[in-house]
């Protein structure tokens, strides 16, 4: 009997998500289909029954945090980081996992960057969430940087996190990046496919970075 995935976010005329997950499914001999869901966060509601009828899926922008409300049942690792990217269907219900701090983690592994020193996260939405805890967590220093109309929202999460790990965490705005940084991560939708020459920060901070 054929599987039935999808991913959900809005929007997703970028996703590769159903090419990726169709070619693993080849390579596992797994009879799946995989299939895409583009909603706003107002439609969530109405979606949900179709949702629970699928044996799992994903979940990027700017649902990750939303879809906590509607699962039966939350990992540790997705009720730490606060957000939810894959959720299973199970007898117990839809229960919702975090692959996110993994990702992070084990992609710097790869590309043999060391987590360390002063970092600056774009961003305050889930992906920033899970990426600030893995940060602080490995000991370093950690910068929000959002724009003007986000401020609010990014100190909210820095207000949370000195609540956690009782360290000093700075807000800054995109344009006040003058000083050198160990490592930026963005944990936004710019540069995403098919804008993938788009940038959040300018050539010159791009240069503080190196």
């Amino acid at each position: 009997m054929k599987k039935r995935f999808g991913l959900i976010g809005y929007p997703l005329s970028h996703s590769l998500s159903p090419f990726i997950q169709k070619k693993l499914f080849e390579i596992n001999n797994v009879c799946g289909d995989y299939t895409l869901s583009s909603f706003p966060k107002e439609e969530f509601d109405e979606k949900i029954n179709d949702l629970k009828k699928l044996d799992g899926f994903n979940i990027t922008i700017p649902h990750k945090k939303t879809v906590m409300d509607y699962l039966d049942e939350i990992s540790d690792e997705a009720a730490t980081f606060g957000a939810v990217n894959t959720v299973k269907r199970t007898e117990k219900g839809l229960v919702g996992f975090n692959t996110d701090g993994y990702g992070f983690l084990k992609g710097l592994q790869m590309a043999n960057i060391s987590l360390k020193g002063k970092v600056l996260i774009y961003g305050y939405g889930g992906v920033a969430h899970t990426v600030a805890y893995c940060v602080l967590q490995n000991g370093c220093d950690l910068t929000i940087c959002t724009r003007k109309s986000g401020r609010e929202r990014a100190v909210d999460l820095v207000n949370e996190l000195k609540e956690k790990f009782n360290k000093n965490i700075s807000v800054i705005e995109e344009d006040e990046i003058t000083e050198r940084y160990d490592l930026f991560v963005n944990c936004t939708p710019v540069g995403m496919f098919p804008n993938v020459d788009a940038s959040p920060v300018s050539e010159k901070q791009v240069s503080l970075f190196a």
